[in-house]
């Protein structure tokens, strides 16, 4: 999202499904552990920040599933330190096998980085979208496109 500077671009990204017929961006957010990178899967998108969000707080050993598309992950709590599993299918998940762990305040801290890099976005997007269609309520477009992840 941070290189997608080009109004061309912008363009062209906004003109897919045009104004009157916007939908949620596709995509979704990457987490690097390591050299391990967790990319986001099919039918993720950019609102699953707030998935996310609620895995940075998950306090139990017990599994929970973290939806980043198709496949999705798994998340598990030891006090401050998240364990998340390699994508799969399976819910609850049948083979535990080990993606990486990270800290909560680092998990934390990425996903409130990645929130400002969405809000840089929508700022511009923001002019693209008044140009394309000048009776357009950008605020509620921008709602729609970035899947509620603007401030």
């Amino acid at each position: 999202m941070e290189d997608l500077t080009d109004a061309h671009v912008l363009d062209v990204l906004l003109a897919e499904d045009g104004p009157g017929d916007w939908s949620i961006l596709p995509g979704g957010y990457a987490l690097s552990v390591g050299s391990l990178e967790l990319l986001p899967g099919c039918c993720g998108d950019l609102s699953n920040l707030n998935d996310w969000r609620q895995a940075s707080e998950h306090a139990s050993a017990e599994w929970k599933m973290l939806w980043i598309g198709h496949p999705w992950t798994h998340i598990s709590a030891r006090q401050d330190v998240l364990t998340l599993l390699r994508p799969s299918e399976q819910d609850p998940p049948v083979d535990v096998a080990p993606f990486g762990s990270v800290s909560r305040e680092g998990l934390s801290v990425a996903i409130e980085r990645a929130a400002l890099v969405v809000n840089a976005f929508a700022e511009r997007l923001r002019p693209r979208i008044a140009a394309m269609d000048p009776t357009a309520p950008v605020a509620e477009v921008l709602e729609i496109l970035l899947g509620g992840m603007t401030t």
